[in-house]
């Protein structure tokens, strides 16, 4: 169900920006000001998923070397997944439309955002199992 929801969360991200901002949005303003957040999105949600993960540890709540495979996998693969779901919408976007523009779009829009959205989903998804790892240590004991 994880990762339904995942998947889900990745893809209305990247309708919304193709529908939504390519087509009825017309300030430069705020075109430029959302593309540079998609820019940052990625970067910025892993700096501060380590600093969470970090704090984890320092805290003594998790054990870093035995969670530093889990998290890094959980967070870079759900960022590769984001970037793979965005490459397929905009190239099957850009095949129905006769449009070149693929590419560009992949690289300078929905490729940061889908890793972006992808970087979020992958540390929200290693909480939850973090979580449950400890609710099944709770009932053991």
């Amino acid at each position: 169900m994880g990762r339904v929801l995942g998947c889900t969360l990745i893809i209305s991200a990247i309708l919304v920006r193709v529908f939504v901002l390519d087509v009825y949005v017309s300030s430069p303003d705020f075109i430029f000001y959302s593309t540079l957040g998609m820019w940052f999105l990625a970067p910025v949600a892993f700096l501060l998923s380590v600093v969470v993960f970090v704090v984890l540890g320092l805290s003594k709540k998790i054990q870093l070397g035995a969670q530093f495979f889990d998290f890094l996998s959980s967070v870079f693969g759900w960022a590769l997944a984001g970037i793979g779901i965005a490459s397929l919408i905009i190239f099957v976007f850009s095949a129905y439309t006769w449009n070149s523009q693929a590419p560009f779009a992949l690289i300078f829009l929905d490729g940061p955002l889908g890793a972006g959205v992808g970087t979020v989903v992958g540390f929200v998804m290693w909480l939850l199992r973090l979580r449950d790892a400890e609710l099944k240590d709770s009932l053991k004991d």
